[in-house]
């Protein structure tokens, strides 16, 4: 993502987030409102396959720091995070 945009450019990953509990995701998937067929499927899929591959904040943090972004901003939802990256301009990335 680093390379392919402009300096001062922005790229926006939304993900789970590792420390979502189970009540929060509940109220996620029942907020959906969807059939009980597909809640339970849902919460199934949160519950034993996404939740274990899922980043916590501060993994996050540390690969954007590793990156060439060097930092990022990380917003809290629901049960998941919004995570900024923003491309420095070429003066800043001298200086790093």
């Amino acid at each position: 993502m680093h390379r392919v945009l402009k300096p001062g450019g922005k790229a926006v990953i939304i993900d789970l987030r590792k420390d979502a509990s189970w009540e929060e995701i509940a109220a996620y998937v029942d907020g959906l409102h969807v059939s009980a067929m597909n809640s339970w499927f849902m919460k199934f899929t949160f519950k034993h396959m996404l939740l274990k591959r899922a980043y916590t904040e501060g993994q996050i943090a540390k690969l954007a720091f590793d990156s060439d972004f060097k930092d990022c901003a990380i917003a809290r939802n629901a049960v998941g995070v919004e995570v900024t990256l923003v491309r420095r301009g070429p003066l800043a990335e001298q200086a790093a």
